[in-house]
């Protein structure tokens, strides 16, 4: 169990707390949430298999909590590109997922495998966290490609919630080719990303050359 090094025991417990989502996230890059146990989680944060019951009853709660805890930075980043209305949607969308891939990595490959337990699990919290998903962050996503459409540089979108679900399988493959990457290989698979999303909303003009994009 961590030493109380903290000045108040809610500091303690605080710290604790973080302790415990930092496990669950570093535990899912390296295995499938399914198989992460209690135990596992509280060794991992180095936390007594006793005391972490006092955190959360069970590993989805802690799971849940750890998106939570990264979704509200998340989504102000996002919500600052999507909303700089002057830029180019294409712009705009290249740096979402420079946001998400890049500064963000941890806390939107959290997002993206509580997504993907949607069809396994049902659980009101795991719920909760699924609408804050859809309704902000990828919200935000959307309006930047009704943008792009409406602009012309996006093909018409007839299906909303198909289009981000294929952006979410693109996001889901392209966080974990970016976690697994030496540092320095990190912005060229997030920038390949960037590229197969432009592409495939293309509205079949030629796309304009990358420093074009981020310029």
């Amino acid at each position: 169990m961590p030493k109380i090094t903290a000045a108040t025991v809610a500091e303690h417990k605080e710290r604790t707390r973080d302790l415990l989502l930092d496990a669950v996230e570093s535990l899912v890059l390296e295995r499938p949430f399914a198989s992460v146990s209690m135990r596992d989680i509280a060794e991992r944060a180095s936390v007594s298999r006793t005391v972490i019951y006092n955190y959360a009853p069970d590993p989805i709660s802690l799971l849940v909590e750890a998106t939570q805890r990264g979704s509200a930075e998340v989504r102000a980043a996002v919500s600052g590109q999507a909303d700089q209305i002057a830029v180019s949607p294409r712009v705009r969308l290249r740096r979402i997922v420079t946001v998400l891939l890049l500064d963000y990595a941890r806390s939107t490959h959290t997002m993206l495998t509580v997504l993907a337990m949607e069809r396994y699990a049902t659980n009101e919290r795991l719920t909760e966290a699924l609408v804050f998903f859809r309704t902000r962050i990828g919200r935000s996503i959307m309006d930047v490609v009704r943008d792009g459409v409406e602009a012309g540089e996006f093909a018409p979108v007839t299906d909303p919630q198909l289009t981000l679900a294929f952006m979410v399988g693109v996001m889901q493959s392209a966080v974990h080719k970016v976690l697994d990457a030496p540092d320095d290989s990190r912005a060229t698979v997030a920038e390949a990303a960037a590229d197969f999303l432009l592409r495939a909303l293309d509205a079949g003009t030629t796309s304009p050359p990358r420093g074009a994009d981020s310029a």
